[in-house]
């Protein structure tokens, strides 16, 4: 009866056994992964802010750039990976609003010029906006306004205008960058990975640090990224460091908050940021250092910014048929309703005045008269 009871024992004392190894091993594995600390909490609280933020959202900042170190014998320039200085632009500011759900948005950059004042017209300022009917970009308010129907290739074209990706990289929700206002000439610049993919699938390893006197939750794939959340903030990313991918360990790009605000219970946003980029190793100094300044931030954005400021507009220019009006024709009419109930032909009684059109249709037809009695010739 012994002899029949011991083989079950052993059995069931190796299946213990490994159950207890596959255990640990499942534990260390997870432990290099980043799922040996619980990130669940984290991700929750990482993945209801980026919902929120991408549902509405307004902000504007100031940013203000130096050359430090070693840059700081050249002039006012982009700084390239092979060493090259270009063109910086010191200081700029963007205003950035939007309201998903209506299509409205609005995205703003100048460069020197302040971002508390929608559509005034410093140098260099550009703007791009949804009233939820027609998509305008305008480069100025004494000048035309461009309007189209295609409202979401308008937002998502990078060539009209600017768009929000520094600060929502803060955030860590983007990694489309091209450097902290830092022009990066490096195809292969490896992108930031966004923080709600780092923390679902466990990619990076997690460990619980002491940062600066304060508890931090530490995320890093070694050598390539490293990322600090505060779980006093609701695990806001606070700081976040990019190495360069032929020198792993050497710091290229990196960015600290030094304020928050709660815009919201639990929603913590960063207000000032320090944000450097760093030249290529040996000697690995900084080189560019950007100081960030952000206001009005909020989760319901301001409707004036979904406004069309058509009262100091000459007139509209219709880019999907070509034409051009006047504000003055408008009669109380919106102008998605006017440019529908618009015959091709009225585009002609636009602002562009008839002896303009006359000369430049004049001298086409001129043209291709010359080419065509010219190939006769020959």
């Amino acid at each position: 009866m012994l002899n029949k009871q011991r083989p079950r024992m052993v059995d069931r004392t190796r299946k213990v056994a490994g159950t207890i190894a596959l255990a640990f091993f499942i534990y260390a594995v997870g432990t290099v992964r980043g799922e040996g600390v619980d990130l669940t909490q984290a991700e929750v609280a990482t993945q209801k802010k980026f919902e929120k933020v991408n549902r509405q959202f307004q902000v504007s900042y100031v940013v203000t750039q130096k050359f430090v170190g070693e840059a700081e014998r050249f002039a006012p320039a982009h700084v390239g990976s092979n060493g090259t200085m270009e063109r910086l632009a010191l200081k700029w500011s963007a205003v950035h609003a939007w309201d998903r759900p209506s299509k409205k948005y609005y995205h703003q950059l100048g460069a020197g010029a302040s971002a508390d004042v929608p559509f005034a017209k410093p140098d260099g300022r550009r703007s791009l906006m949804s009233d939820g009917e027609l998509a305008y970009r305008l480069t100025g308010v004494g000048d035309g306004i461009h309007a189209t129907r295609d409202i979401d290739s308008t937002l998502n074209d990078p060539t009209r205008v600017g768009s929000d990706d520094l600060y929502r990289e803060l955030l860590g929700m983007v990694s489309v960058r091209d450097g902290f206002g830092v022009k990066l000439r490096d195809p292969a610049l490896e992108k930031y990975v966004s923080l709600l993919d780092i923390l679902h699938e466990g990619s990076y390893a997690a460990t619980w640090v002491t940062r600066r006197g304060e508890r931090m939750l530490r995320l890093a794939d070694e050598g390539r990224d490293e990322i600090f959340l505060d779980p006093a903030r609701n695990f806001a990313l606070v700081e976040r460091a990019h190495y360069w991918k032929a020198f792993p360990g050497e710091v290229r790009t990196s960015f600290i908050v030094e304020s928050f605000e709660e815009v919201e219970p639990k929603i913590w946003m960063p207000v000032r940021v320090k944000l450097e980029y760093f030249s290529q190793p040996p000697s690995s100094a900084p080189v560019v250092e950007a100081i960030l300044v952000a206001s009005k931030i909020s989760l319901t954005p301001d409707p004036m910014y979904f406004r069309l400021p058509i009262e100091n507009a000459p007139g509209i220019i219709d880019e999907d048929r070509g034409i051009a009006v006047n504000m003055a024709d408008l009669e109380g009419k919106s102008v998605r309703e006017f440019l529908d109930s618009q015959p091709l032909a009225e585009g002609s009684r636009g602002f562009f005045s008839a002896p303009v059109l006359f000369v430049v249709l004049s001298s086409f037809l001129l043209v291709v008269f010359l080419v065509f009695r010219r190939r006769r010739v020959l």
